[in-house]
């Protein structure tokens, strides 16, 4: 088994100001057209930020330390090096150097084992704005809008596991994503837990996932996976390659497939199953998740 796939949905909470842009006093949320309807949306690249700093948390060697104090990003050398550093090892890096004289630039890269796309509202955007009122003296900067969506989030990684130089790091991959709070990149101005309150991880020889952004509400507004089963019953996804995890398991119940109450449980599970399968070390194992 080489591949581990994620598809993760969060709690139900009001969201604003996650990497969104101004227009005039007007705070706007991201959105774009999914299904017809405009939704709200989180980058890939605020929640691939938070990934790297839940590295930093896991006190795991990083190339780039975020410095909260200073709000800025502190290289920890002057070379990459995946051997030595976690988010050089997952998430990949590229290098620009000048070229000499009468010659192109050359770039030193490698492309990272993990991919992720940009979380998604389960549920169209209504255009809700709050409005808010200075004291000061009025003026044109009087009024400040902010664009306010309450909405749960799904969102989806890959990771090939041969393409990581410690194979090991896999398993803090998923310590990360299941540890994922505010995400929002530089300007985490909003509250919004991004840990999963559902979980569905694929842990498979297939590359390709085919079960992303898998997770709909019904009309009872629960949360149900109606795509995955089909998938699963077509058999074009083995169920004993599936971990599911949190409330949607009070609907989703496929035979053989690993399901757990608890996100925790989940990880934990697959974890020993992963160890197992790339005949991880004990002793390399529980140096990864310190």
């Amino acid at each position: 088994m080489r591949y581990l796939f994620g598809n993760l949905l969060t709690r139900y909470a009001p969201a604003s100001l996650n990497r969104g842009e101004n227009d005039g006093n007007e705070q706007l949320i991201q959105q774009i057209i999914w299904h017809n309807d405009p939704h709200s949306t989180v980058s890939p690249f605020s929640i691939r930020w938070k990934v790297r700093f839940q590295f930093q948390e896991q006190e795991q060697q990083v190339y780039e330390k975020w410095d909260n104090s200073k709000r800025i990003r502190i290289p920890q050398s002057k070379t990459h090096n995946p051997q030595e550093y976690i988010d050089d090892d997952v998430m990949g890096f590229m290098t620009p150097e000048a070229g000499k004289k009468n010659q192109k630039e050359t770039n030193k890269a490698r492309q990272g084992a993990l991919g992720t796309n940009r979380a998604i509202s389960l549920t169209p955007y209504d255009g809700t704005t709050f409005n808010y009122y200075n004291s000061r003296k009025k003026d044109k900067l009087s009024i400040h809008g902010t664009n306010v969506h309450n909405t749960c989030y799904q969102y989806c990684f890959a990771l090939d596991s041969k393409h990581l130089v410690n194979p090991s790091r896999i398993l803090n991959v998923i310590d990360a994503f299941i540890s994922l709070s505010q995400v929002g990149g530089h300007r985490n101005d909003s509250l919004f837990d991004f840990s999963p309150e559902s979980m569905i991880l694929r842990w498979t020889n297939d590359n390709c996932p085919r079960f992303l952004y898998c997770f709909e509400q019904n009309e009872n507004k629960e949360v149900i996976a109606p795509k995955l089963i089909e998938q699963v019953e077509a058999e074009d996804i083995k169920s004993e390659e599936l971990w599911i995890g949190g409330e949607i398991t009070k609907r989703l119940n496929l035979e053989n497939a690993h399901t757990f109450r608890g996100i925790k449980k989940t990880a934990e599970n697959l974890k020993i199953k992963i160890i197992e399968d790339l005949k991880l070390s004990t002793e390399e194992s529980k140096k990864e998740e310190k």
